[in-house]
């Protein structure tokens, strides 16, 4: 039955039916997209159908593999994955680039290579969002994106996680604008075995963090025992240790496991031919010195798997149906908080797919919860800098010193850090009460319900 981690008596033959259901909505979106319908109600009506079949590979997700972290991972693929084809074929609306024919009939040669000039297009589309963040260049025919609040076709280029129109060189192959954004220089098969090494590094450190968390960390060693067994000095050391623990899981974790999966694919892309050395990176998160700031934490070092398939779902409403402009703050703030507040329902599908009997609903109070801080940068990094420009022209010293740049960044980490170990601690503690007080009220419901029955016999 689905609903769990993963089944103690799993079998090969459990994964066919989610990975089959998977592949053929991959099948199902690259032919909408290779062969588009002409009217929107169409493109909605396609979009819905191809979520019949993801519903039930996500659902069966638990039956993917006997390691929950394959099945976990599987599930959010099938999330980001419709998003981002729901993004493709309903918001772009995109429409294959083909060349242009001269007048007479066609040869089935020619209609073949149409048809698979198509797919190829497709395919590139759908598997990598990269194209939505370049401009349309003069003397290129690009891709077409509709506008829904003024109606143009064009294709705007932005940052990665801002909102601000950013020039990429770009070239086009067969009709699809690759920005020429890896500049690695790595030949084909160098990228190949740079990322095979990395997969393997990356392996060897999650089953040894593994073993350690599982063996030799303070919160295995002393998970049954009873807070009063320690003293006071102990006890403050070792919350302190298990709020370590859950950060260092949380963040360094995570980019383990998923820069390996990105390793993992990156070989098979690029090794099959599939794709160029170039439209991979060598990384799927940024360097962590760029995390100065928890917005920049966000936007400079996580991931971005999901910001520009939820963002565009959300301008849709923002921008499309309320008629905001791009560039406010208010903006900005209701359109990041959206994109968080999405984040977190995903993650709390997850959670409902995987653990139905616990909690749910934490999870997405904490992505929320991220524009707290964020917001606190907002207003107080404006304040700060004309504070400064002040105490500068008073105390005849450089704004750009490098003593103000190194406390700056100090303070920046810092506040990062505590931010992170103060807030992941707070949802698992807040996950667990909750998830306490639901099943409560169950044992209640159960108790009430047996002594009915004892009644009634």
């Amino acid at each position: 039955m689905p609903g769990q981690l993963y089944h103690a008596d799993w079998h090969w033959t459990w994964s066919i039916f989610p990975i089959s259901c998977y592949l053929f909505a991959l099948l199902c979106a690259t032919c909408v997209l290779a062969f588009p319908p002409t009217k929107r109600i169409h493109r909605k009506l396609a979009i819905c159908l191809i979520a019949i079949p993801i519903w039930y590979g996500f659902r069966y997700s638990d039956h993917v593999s006997y390691d929950y972290m394959v099945n976990d991972t599987f599930a959010r693929t099938c999330i980001i994955w419709i998003s981002h084809a729901s993004y493709e074929i309903c918001v772009l609306e995109f429409k294959p680039t083909l060349p242009r024919k001269e007048s007479g009939g066609s040869s089935l040669a020619e209609k073949r290579a149409e048809v698979s000039e198509r797919i190829y297009q497709a395919r590139k589309v759908l598997n990598d969002r990269n194209h939505v963040q370049v401009a349309q260049q003069k003397g290129q025919f690009l891709p077409i994106a509709s506008d829904p609040t003024s109606g143009e076709v064009k294709y705007v280029a932005t940052d990665k996680k801002s909102d601000e129109v950013v020039k990429i060189p770009t070239r086009i192959s067969h009709g699809v604008p690759i920005p020429e954004g890896y500049r690695h220089g790595y030949t084909r098969w160098r990228f190949v075995r740079y990322h095979f090494i990395k997969w393997l590094v990356l392996q060897c450190l999650q089953y040894m963090y593994i073993a350690y968390e599982s063996n030799w960390s303070p919160m295995a060693i002393y998970e049954d025992e009873n807070e009063a067994s320690f003293t006071t000095a102990g006890l403050a050391l070792f919350h302190v240790y298990c709020n370590l623990e859950d950060t260092f899981d949380w963040c360094v974790g995570s980019i383990m496991l998923y820069d390996a999966w990105h390793s993992v694919f990156a070989v098979f892309f690029v090794a099959t031919g599939l794709d160029e050395p170039q439209e991979w990176s060598l990384a799927l998160f940024g360097n962590i010195k760029n995390a100065w700031s928890v917005r920049r934490y966000w936007s400079r070092h996580w991931h971005n798997f999901i910001y520009h398939s939820f963002n565009g779902h959300i301008q849709c409403v923002t921008r499309g149906w309320l008629g905001m402009r791009r560039g406010d703050l208010s903006t900005r703030l209701i359109e990041n908080t959206g994109v968080f507040f999405l984040s977190g329902l995903m993650h709390s599908a997850i959670r409902w797919q995987e653990a139905p009997w616990s909690d749910v609903w934490a999870i997405t109070v904490w992505y929320t919860a991220q524009m707290v801080p964020i917001t606190i940068e907002t207003f107080c990094i404006p304040i700060y800098t004309r504070l400064k420009r002040c105490l500068a022209n008073r105390m005849q010293f450089k704004e750009d010193a490098k003593w103000v740049v190194r406390l700056e960044y100090a303070f920046g980490y810092l506040w990062v850090f505590n931010w992170l170990i103060w807030s992941i601690p707070a949802y698992y503690n807040l996950r667990n009460h909750w998830t306490e007080i639901r099943l409560e009220k169950r044992r209640i419901e159960s108790g009430n319900l047996a002594a009915a029955g004892n009644e009634t016999g």
